[in-house]
């Protein structure tokens, strides 16, 4: 059985199909990790924010009774 005969796009046919597949496969994992570590580096600053938030509600709602203030921190998406 002649393997480069049984499947047209057989690798073993093309090695430079092959080599340009994985060149461009390593240029998009680059330009992937690439866009995590941007994101990651966002990371803190973003943090920083969610707990501004968090606290601004929690202290907008510090005179309702318990059951209120949780039910209206809740509705923020606020678990206390």
């Amino acid at each position: 059985m002649d393997l480069h005969r049984s499947h047209p796009r057989s690798l073993a046919r093309s090695p430079e199909r092959y080599a340009e597949s994985a060149a461009a496969r390593t240029v998009e994992k680059d330009a992937y990790d690439s866009k995590q570590e941007a994101v990651a580096a966002l990371r803190p600053r973003a943090d920083k924010l969610i707990r501004e938030i968090w606290d601004h509600i929690e202290f907008a709602h510090r005179a309702d009774s318990t059951p209120n203030r949780r039910r209206k921190c809740r509705e923020w998406g606020i678990i206390m």
